[in-house]
């Protein structure tokens, strides 16, 4: 059967995210001379997660996350850094490396070796903090017109616009 379409959302299906964040974090914290120990990964990690699922109940918007996580771990340790630079750095260092997964090479290979999709789309709009993965959403934007599955959201804090993969 051909498909004429296959999307993949890359973070924890091709590319192994906890082990990329873990060490942008690493190097966030070098860069700012705070000491990198598991137990502060794991309390920035809980952190974390506790703002994401905040901004998945549409509570909080993702500027406010990516801010808000550095705020309180700087506050739970009793340092003064800058989180707006501290986040900056993270974000770059994140960018930086990819550590794909066990499975993802061979699944490049038997994808070109079978052939390409037909179509992939990714449909750009207005940020709705409350949209997440695997939710069903209408479409009608040109050629493209009816409901689609969210494969895949990344969300953009300077323009305040999201890019979905349907």
């Amino acid at each position: 059967m051909k498909f004429p379409y296959l999307l993949f959302d890359a973070d924890d299906t091709l590319f192994d995210f906890p082990r990329a964040s873990a060490r942008a974090f690493e190097k966030m914290c070098r860069a700012h001379d705070i000491p990198c120990t598991p137990e502060l990964y794991q309390c920035y990690h809980e952190i974390n997660l506790t703002l994401w699922a905040a901004f998945d109940r549409g509570e909080v918007t993702k500027d406010f996350v990516t801010l808000e996580r550095y705020v309180r771990l700087f506050q739970s340790l009793h340092i003064d850094r800058d989180p707006a630079q501290c986040n900056h750095d993270y974000l770059a260092a994140l960018g930086e490396r990819a550590y794909p997964l066990p499975y993802s090479e061979e699944v490049c290979r038997t994808l070109k070796e079978r052939g390409q999709p037909e179509e992939s789309i990714m449909v750009t709009s207005a940020d709705l903090p409350f949209l997440r993965k695997g939710d069903a959403v209408e479409v009608q934007a040109g050629n493209l017109s009816g409901m689609f599955c969210v494969l895949g959201v990344s969300h953009n804090a300077t323009t305040k616009q999201m890019t979905m993969t349907l």
